[in-house]
């Protein structure tokens, strides 16, 4: 089996490992600037200035892995540029789009770069999500990310 083969099987294997499974284990996560994650303890979290990074456990195996930066802005309005695509969340309104950048020869990188308002700012999500054609990109971790994150004051949603 080639290599690329064999990194397939693994990122398709941690992904699956990262899904919504009602019987999985949940962590919470807490930044000191109160955002909060609720997630699948497969997942790999680590806290960067404003937020965290989440990527899926055995990550360091991958050849190209891909990973979620959360990062929470405090008073400051929507983040510029175009948002074509809404998703609602648990009652909550997430703006998002998807966008590919060129990655060499693992193939063509996915972007999915998203917000979701609070009172105070918002959270910034964006992921990297590189793939060969014709694979499509999986954003399971993304999504998964974008559900648990809760921002500062809105302790009541879990």
């Amino acid at each position: 089996m080639s290599s690329f083969k064999w990194i397939g099987l693994l990122l398709a294997t941690s992904l699956s490992m990262c899904s919504t499974n009602q019987n999985e284990k949940m962590m919470q996560v807490a930044h000191p600037n109160g955002l909060l994650l609720n997630l699948p303890q497969s997942l790999s979290v680590e806290q960067t200035s404003f937020g965290f990074r989440v990527r899926p456990q055995g990550y360091q195996e991958l050849r190209s892995s891909p990973e979620i930066i959360v990062t929470l802005y405090a008073n400051r309005q929507q983040p510029e540029g175009e948002w074509p695509q809404v998703r609602q969340i648990d009652g909550r309104t997430v703006h998002y789009r998807v966008e590919k950048e060129a990655g060499g020869s693992g193939g063509d990188i996915h972007v999915l770069s998203a917000w979701e308002a609070y009172p105070n700012g918002y959270i910034f999500f964006r992921g990297d999500f590189q793939v060969e054609a014709p694979a499509k990109p999986d954003f399971t971790l993304g999504w998964i990310a974008i559900k648990g994150a809760k921002a500062p004051g809105l302790e009541k949603r879990y």
